[in-house]
């Protein structure tokens, strides 16, 4: 989604365009979206919002990777970084 999104301009706030995103990648459309509804995945996105209005996100995608927080698809290749080299503690900590 987030490459159809950046690439290829989708609009992921679009019913037809979510539906030919999964479509296109082998997914059935319809029971993704009938279960994206679900009390289950509604109650997981609302603790997801929680968390993520406590750790003061501003936006989406935002990653964390032990507590740094990188913003973005530009930061991709820190994320990358950091997952592989996590980064030094300063020395306050």
């Amino acid at each position: 989604m987030m490459y159809a999104h950046w690439v290829n301009d989708a609009n992921l706030s679009n019913l037809d365009d979510l539906t030919n995103i999964i479509n296109s990648v082998g997914l059935n459309a319809d029971k993704l979206i009938e279960a994206s509804d679900s009390s289950d995945v509604l109650d997981t996105y609302n603790k997801n919002t929680e968390e993520a209005v406590t750790m003061s996100v501003f936006g989406s995608p935002t990653y964390v990777i032990d507590d740094d927080m990188f913003y973005g698809q530009d930061s991709l290749g820190l994320v990358e970084y950091a997952l592989n080299q996590p980064f030094q503690k300063t020395i306050s900590e």
